[in-house]
């Protein structure tokens, strides 16, 4: 007896077969439309600093330029400057705590410290963290590099 013939006599089992198919083309479906309604609610941020030291108060300053790119505004809390993992400074924000920025906007913050000879390799890199007020946390590492 052939497969064909076993399939003709066993309905059930193509039965089986076509109601699993169907059932994973619905849940496919299904993630796929919750992915996409989420779209509209993305909250991301691009970032990029600017190094600039003053040699007569040895003030190295970090400017942040934090754009977002998501698709509805957010509110930014603070940002933060580490080297080597020691915390040089942060920045933030007065009055409210925290600063609306609406989709395609650019905030820009500054964090100055003594520089006390520590940014002065060309390998060590800053990694700037910056909070939202709902707690997400979005960072770049920036090289130590002036101008």
């Amino acid at each position: 007896m052939g497969f064909i013939e076993w399939c003709n006599q066993n309905q059930g089992f193509l039965m089986a077969i076509m109601s699993s198919c169907s059932l994973l083309v619905s849940i496919t479906a299904i993630v796929i439309s919750v992915i996409t309604a989420r779209i509209p609610y993305r909250k991301t941020v691009s970032l990029w600093s600017y190094n600039d030291w003053d040699a007569d108060t040895d003030v190295y300053t970090v400017n942040i330029f934090i754009t977002n790119i998501g698709n509805r505004g957010l509110r930014i809390r603070s940002a933060q400057v580490y080297l080597n993992g020691e915390l040089l400074g942060g920045a933030h924000i007065e009055g409210t705590g925290s600063r609306y920025l609406p989709p395609t906007d650019t905030l820009k913050l500054a964090v100055s410290f003594q520089a006390c000879g520590r940014c002065c390799k060309p390998h060590d890199k800053f990694k700037i963290v910056v909070y939202d007020v709902a707690g997400k946390k979005y960072s770049i590492k920036s090289g130590c590099a002036l101008g």
